[in-house]
């Protein structure tokens, strides 16, 4: 909750750190995962929370959109970096 720390270069330098402490794997065994997993929310008053079109389930949805991009080499998953996203479209109840 510190806003004077910068989280996701946070995360990101402990993340390079991590991957170089692994035992090297050949380079087509290395892959980055994009993930844009959409949480869902229930309630009226949920801060930051929007309307998202939820294309798994095929419907609109009352939640957050987390895109996260990782580092995966079939042995470890390391989070490189992520961002938190959301619509304008808001229902009445819910807080900004």
């Amino acid at each position: 909750r510190h806003e004077g720390i910068r989280w996701r270069e946070f995360i990101y330098r402990i993340s390079i750190k991590a991957i170089k402490q692994v035992e090297p794997v050949p380079l087509r065994e290395k892959v980055l995962i994009a993930d844009d997993t959409i949480n869902q929310k229930r309630g009226k008053k949920i801060e930051l929370a929007s309307y998202i079109r939820d294309h798994t389930i095929g419907r609109t949805v009352l939640g957050m959109n987390h895109l996260v991009l990782s580092y995966f080499d079939e042995k470890s998953l390391f989070p490189l970096d992520f961002s938190i996203h959301n619509s304008s479209k808001r229902h009445e109840g819910v807080f900004s």
